[in-house]
């Protein structure tokens, strides 16, 4: 599928926070969208360079774009999608020279086929540098951070912070409707108090224009699919290429600052929990090796920062108990957000909190904060352990593929070096993911011993443990 991105000329047709006008078409299927991009935002903070860093961040927001307006229920084995993009850049012939890689680094993360032309780009990302706009002072940062809003980035943030005595730059993405912008913001200034002049944070949302932060005349002219797409597996691209973007600003010609991805590295390494999830069906949204291909793939477009997960040899058990300021972390924990979903509350026993209970990010999450002795129930839509959703329903389908995975360790021989070796993964990844692989076995096989219902504890084959 041929899709095509064009960047219109006139700077009278820009979007209202002046950025230009990048418009993705794709005939085949009738689309026509528009990319937000924040950099006036970024004015505020940097007076918003451009450059290979700036161009990444046009590239990825591309990415997610399309991600979102192709549906993969369109090709042949309803998942697959052949994707060829031409999109214009700065430097086209540095793009180029890397299309290949970042196609099949592309391909690894989203298990689709991707194809790239990068064409010259003559107009800039942004036209009103000459506008006054109210400045926002940043300290002087040594690292930058993801922050989502989710524990595990808060842990890593809040480790950081204690090993180290510099201030830290937290970077945030959020999209329209979502509760994350709100825990950012909220957590952001618990740490501030903790750490006072400290934190930086930098939220910002890259995605199609809305009616809210585009043009009538721009809005007017969308057309968006008539099947939507809901895998959303280019995410992480979105992630990365905004802090590095920041980290880039932040750094000096002597020191380039580090990007700091904090994930642990179950969710990291992500194994399959059936059969059905194995390959590209299992996300890899901070994948060890997704993040080695982007690394050098930036390093070659010229980014030296370097992009580094501080907790990928831990499970998220593990990322609590070794917390380095566990009173604050233990404190702000439940105010984080780990959800998958946590805006589709229809059904929910609990609509008031903003987590399902039954997503796999929610399960694992429950493990991790029983092993500290946090875990409450009634935080989450449903209390899955005591039997709220009927193990039947469509939406609990990730709880039983959690339950199934319990009962095939226990019963169907299939042990960490097993589910390591159906992986594939090179052997410098193997060592860690079978140790964070059975802390992760271990500490959801204790919560289902200590809290499940009976009849959950048959589909888990624990019901004699």
């Amino acid at each position: 599928m041929d899709i095509y991105v064009t960047v219109m000329p006139s700077e009278e047709q820009l979007l209202p926070n002046g950025t230009s006008v990048f418009e993705v078409t794709i005939p085949e299927i009738g689309v026509r969208q528009y990319l937000y991009l924040p950099f006036d935002e970024f004015h505020r903070f940097f007076y918003a360079p451009e450059g290979v860093e700036a161009d990444l961040l046009v590239v990825a927001g591309i990415i997610y774009l399309v991600d979102q307006l192709v549906s993969r229920s369109l090709f042949s084995d309803n998942w697959t999608r052949e994707l060829s993009l031409s999109i214009p850049v700065e430097n086209s012939l540095l793009w180029n020279e890397v299309s290949t890689l970042f196609a099949d680094a592309l391909q690894f993360l989203t298990g689709d086929e991707w194809q790239f032309v990068f064409d010259d780009r003559t107009v800039p990302i942004y036209h009103r540098r000459n506008r006054r706009l109210r400045r926002k002072s940043l300290y002087n940062a040594s690292t930058t951070c993801l922050f989502s809003g989710g524990l595990d980035s808060l842990t890593g943030a809040i480790d950081w912070l204690e090993e180290q005595t510099g201030a830290i730059t937290l970077v945030s993405h959020y999209d329209l409707g979502s509760t994350a912008k709100k825990a950012q913001t909220h957590l952001a200034n618990k740490l501030q108090r903790e750490y006072p002049w400290r934190i930086n944070l930098i939220q910002a949302r890259v995605g199609a224009v809305s009616q809210v932060y585009g043009s009538q005349d721009i809005f007017g002219q969308v057309q968006n699919p008539q099947i939507k797409e809901t895998t959303f597996r280019s995410r992480s691209i979105i992630f990365l290429a905004l802090g590095l973007y920041v980290a880039k600003q932040q750094s000096t010609n002597q020191i380039s600052l580090p990007l700091l991805v904090p994930e642990n590295g179950f969710i990291a390494l992500n194994p399959p929990l059936t059969d059905a999830r194995l390959g590209s069906c299992s996300t890899k949204t901070t994948h060890p090796i997704f993040l080695d291909r982007f690394q050098s793939i930036v390093e070659k477009l010229g980014i030296l920062n370097t992009i580094h997960n501080p907790l990928v040899n831990k499970s998220k058990g593990d990322v609590l108990t070794q917390a380095l300021n566990q009173r604050l972390t233990y404190e702000l924990a439940p105010q984080s957000i780990s959800c998958a979903h946590p805006t589709r509350r229809q059904g929910w026993h609990r609509r008031n909190v903003t987590h399902c209970g039954y997503c796999v990010p929610c399960l694992f999450r429950r493990a991790s904060l029983h092993k500290v002795g946090l875990d409450n129930g009634t935080h989450y839509g449903f209390d899955v352990w005591a039997g709220e959703l009927g193990m039947t329903e469509e939406i609990a389908a990730d709880f039983r593929a959690v339950l199934s995975w319990v009962y095939n360790a226990h019963y169907s021989g299939r042990t960490t070096q097993k589910i390591v070796n159906r992986m594939n993964l090179p052997v410098p990844y193997q060592e860690t993911a079978q140790q964070v692989i059975q802390s992760g076995l271990n500490e959801m096989a204790q919560i289902i011993s200590d809290k499940a219902e009976g009849h959950i504890k048959q589909w888990a084959g624990m019901e004699n443990i």
